[in-house]
């Protein structure tokens, strides 16, 4: 009996070992064996091979990740290795692989330890994420714009529906009003409005229903019943069946702009003197009358120790105790009230916590008589010292604004003494990866032809299910109607790329995901086994990211044009030369297969190369005699116009620095830095010919049009000298091959 029950355990074993020798070589998972003391790679599936850029198991079985150098940040193994030894497992783990190609990619890994073959080896499943990052960061830059739009702005914004109920409403409607989005939502505007005013507001409710826009004041009603007076501005919402309207408490503007003025006053302050000693002793006693307090202290880290480089006293008397008190008392980094702030580089006031768990003993009796608030100082991201504010009147208390104005003073402080850096106030409002309890992070099936055999924890999270509710049903009824045939399709025609579905959760939720899925042989039998992702992130944000891009391309383009057409108007002979120059730039990039970017790059400063000119003189422009030296220097500097006007314009690409640079030349003789070769961006050199070109063809206001052909010999007499090779070989190709020709051939003089 008991032989027979060991034969039926070494049977088990060798079937369990079996199913996972299948698994791990058929699992479309990237798995990786390795040995925990050295990192020599005992095994490794396909997946793991084909993201780490290896074709064959023997390139890299018995070679260790180091000698593969597979790991950008080496420690980051070891600290996995020391996690495994502490726990047994790893999830979620990020950090940077180098592909075979020498390419840095970003993954996510999961690991376990294992007896593999009779040795304790560690189990790695990782995933590339280095795609999604780029996606995320595309997706944080679009967020923080649009929430900086909306929800960090000073003004309450929301909209108005044609029946007068609210719709949108940002997050300021709740600081200003008192109300929350759910007591407003669906109720009629004219409720929140002071009946002597409901005349006046149902008129202007006319006017923007009969698309009028305005702006202009009233009140309304708070939540608390108090009255506020409000600036509005109302206006049709294009493309929507609503109004948008942005409303601001005048009051709390007043006093935000007297606060920046403030500041500003402090600024101007800071930068009237290269005197640092003598900056920080004025500022301390600016600091004095803005926050009204009796003493201030500007105090920079110097050897771990902080330094009085900075004060101000209303009284004597407290200026003799407090300079005794430092000398006999030097804070260090860490240690009592204005060393903690040094070390933790958070604000801290009176008030807030036991006066004995935070100060030194010989400062403990003159602080207990006042009102203290010490804010940090901050330079590159580093606590370089910090603002102490000092009040003997005991009965008041520093209020959250005027903490707001301490550190808001302290950030002007840090930015002179050692050009700071600004704070990074906007913080992730969201997780970008789900937490699972599996090895994996992907839901894992095993089903044959529908019906599922096994599945991991991962999965059934995902669809709301226990494993044990669906293992042995068939896996179809958790896949939508519409989608059904086509998975049937990709099972029956062993389909190993990717595709897309929708699935059904237990609780009747649909939600998008991606599936990858291979057969392999499972209990002697061919089953398929695959891969599902939940995409409804990926897909919101693709959605999202589309349409933010779409909205700030068209408002580009037409700020583009406008600045283009303000040009023209003042050189009637400039009317078509910029649309001309950015078509043959364009066709000129395109021929030489650059990329749809930089050809959007080029169209952009093609039409806006010359809007420096609208610093030249008119005269100059349209003068029908050669320049004068003087004249042409004065023609030369709407280089150096272009790029002011440009520079500040938020383009996703490098317009302003195309435009100053399209009169350089590659031997060195161009202006205005003289830049040779390589120094030349390519769109520059592009817009060069280009630019020589149509000139050249088409009149000018001191002599008649010389036509094509004298504009291609001249490019091609100076090819290699002033020109790019490429480039005019190719604009030469362009013209001799009728593939390009400029719209308008010629101009009256």
């Amino acid at each position: 009996m008991l032989e027979t029950r060991l034969q039926h355990l070494q049977s088990a074993l060798r079937n369990s070992e079996d199913r996972f020798i299948k698994v791990f070589h058929n699992s479309p998972a990237a798995i990786l064996i390795t040995r925990p003391a050295d990192g020599l790679i005992i095994d490794i599936n396909d997946n793991y091979l084909k993201m780490a850029g290896y074709r064959h198991r023997d390139d890299v079985i018995g070679s260790t990740v180091s000698q593969l150098n597979m790991w950008l940040n080496p420690e980051d193994r070891l600290k996995m290795v020391e996690a495994l030894t502490k726990s047994g497992a790893v999830h979620n783990m990020e950090a940077h692989f180098r592909h075979k190609s020498g390419e840095i990619r970003h993954g996510i890994l999961s690991a376990i330890l294992i007896n593999y073959n009779g040795q304790e080896c560690i189990l790695t499943i990782s995933r590339d994420i280095t795609e999604h990052k780029r996606v995320d960061e595309e997706i944080k830059k679009t967020k923080t714009y649009l929430e900086s739009i909306l929800n960090n702005s000073l003004d309450v914004i929301f909209t108005v529906k044609k029946d007068g109920s609210f719709g949108y409403l940002n997050r300021q409607l709740e600081k200003v009003t008192g109300y929350t989005p759910e007591q407003i939502r669906g109720k009629h505007f004219i409720e929140f409005i002071p009946p002597r005013l409901h005349g006046f507001m149902m008129q202007k409710w006319q006017e923007i229903n009969n698309g009028i826009a305005g702006t202009y004041e009233t009140e309304v009603i708070k939540a608390d019943g108090s009255i506020i007076h409000c600036l509005v501005s109302h206006s049709v919402l294009e493309g929507f069946d609503e109004f948008i309207v942005t409303m601001r408490d005048i009051s709390e503007i007043r006093q935000q702009t007297r606060d920046l003025n403030l500041l500003y006053d402090t600024a101007k302050i800071f930068a009237s003197s290269l005197d640092l000693a003598k900056t920080l002793r004025e500022v301390s006693r600016r600091c004095t009358e803005i926050l009204r307090v009796d003493s201030v202290l500007v105090r920079l880290i110097e050897n771990n120790r902080l330094v009085v480089k900075g004060s101000f006293y209303r009284f004597d008397d407290d200026k003799q105790e407090v300079e005794n008190l430092i000398r006999q008392n030097p804070i260090e980094v860490g240690k009592g009230i204005a060393g903690q702030v040094a070390q933790s580089g958070k604000s801290m006031v009176s008030d807030t916590m036991p006066l004995e768990s935070v100060t030194l003993p010989g400062y403990l009796n003159y602080l207990s008589q006042h009102k203290w608030m010490v804010v940090p100082l901050k330079a590159k991201d580093c606590v370089i010292g910090v603002l102490t504010f000092m009040i003997a009147n005991t009965s008041r208390k520093f209020s959250a604004h005027d903490i707001a104005l301490a550190e808001g003073i302290a950030n002007q402080a840090g930015v002179v003494i050692e050009n700071a850096k600004l704070f990074d106030q906007l913080r992730e409002s969201e997780e970008r990866f789900r937490r699972f309890s599996d090895v994996t992070m992907e839901g894992i099936v095993i089903h044959e032809k529908g019906k599922i055999l096994d599945m991991n924890q991962a999965l059934a999270r995902m669809l709301g299910y226990k494993p044990a509710e669906l293992i042995g049903q068939d896996g179809m009824h958790m896949v939508a109607p519409e989608y059904r045939d086509v998975m049937m399709l990709k099972i029956t025609a062993n389909d190993t790329r990717p595709y897309e579905v929708i699935c059904i959760r237990k609780d009747g939720t649909r939600f998008p995901v991606e599936i990858i899925a291979r057969a392999f042989v499972y209990q002697d039998r061919t089953v398929r086994v695959g891969a599902i992702r939940d995409i409804t992130e990926r897909k919101n944000a693709e959605s999202e990211l589309k349409e933010s891009y779409q909205r700030l391309q068209k408002t580009m383009e037409g700020a583009v044009y406008a600045l283009s057409l303000t040009t023209q108007k003042r050189d009637p002979y400039t009317t078509s030369h910029q649309q001309r120059v950015a078509d043959l730039a364009c066709a000129i990039a395109r021929e030489m297969k650059l990329s749809d970017e930089q050809i959007e790059c080029l169209h952009m400063a093609g039409i806006l190369h010359d809007i420096g000119k609208l610093r030249v003189p008119p005269e100059i422009l349209t003068k029908f005699a050669p320049l004068t030296v003087e004249e042409k220097d004065a023609l030369k500097s709407h280089l150096e116009a272009g790029y002011e006007i440009l520079k500040n314009i938020p383009f996703t690409w490098p317009v302003a620095h195309i435009v100053i640079q399209h009169h350089e030349r590659c031997n060195g003789t161009g202006y205005p830095k003289q830049l040779k070769g390589e120094d030349i961006r390519m769109e520059a050199r592009i817009l060069a010919v280009a630019d020589t070109v149509e000139a050249i063809t088409f009149n000018r206001p001191y002599r008649p049009a010389l036509g094509i052909d004298h504009a291609l010999e001249e490019i091609s007499r100076h090819k290699n000298t002033l020109y790019d090779p490429a480039v005019v070989d190719t604009c030469l190709k362009l013209f001799n091959d009728n593939k390009f020709r400029f719209a308008q051939t010629e101009e009256k003089v």
